[in-house]
């Protein structure tokens, strides 16, 4: 399954940040995997709060932990061959009492 960033801000991060979101995204690949391998598409999902954490814009979320780190990322599939990261937000001490602070930064992605 090939994996596309678009998230500019991805490759200004430094190399700790960059493996925390390159193994969340290794977990997401994987977990997609199980459910291709089935012959299930993530539109015929149902019930997995991990894989699809929420959909905003119809763009799924999908909430891990990655390092101690909690993560989540705003992707989409392109058929089932192209996963396509569209940003992504990393829960730490500074933004933690702001729960919803996510949703914001991605609803400016997708709008």
């Amino acid at each position: 399954m090939k994996t596309v960033i678009l998230d500019k801000n991805y490759k200004k991060l430094d190399k700790y940040t960059q493996r925390i979101i390159d193994k969340s995204i290794v977990t997401l690949q994987n977990r997609l995997k199980q459910y291709l391998d089935q012959d299930i598409r993530i539109t015929k999902v149902f019930n997995d709060d991990i894989l699809i954490h929420d959909i905003i814009n119809k763009m799924y979320v999908f909430k891990c932990r990655s390092y101690n780190v909690q993560v989540r990322l705003l992707y989409t599939m392109k058929g089932d061959t192209l996963l396509k990261i569209h940003s992504f937000y990393i829960k730490n001490r500074t933004n933690s009492l702001n729960e919803q602070e996510w949703i914001t930064k991605f609803k400016a992605v997708t709008a």
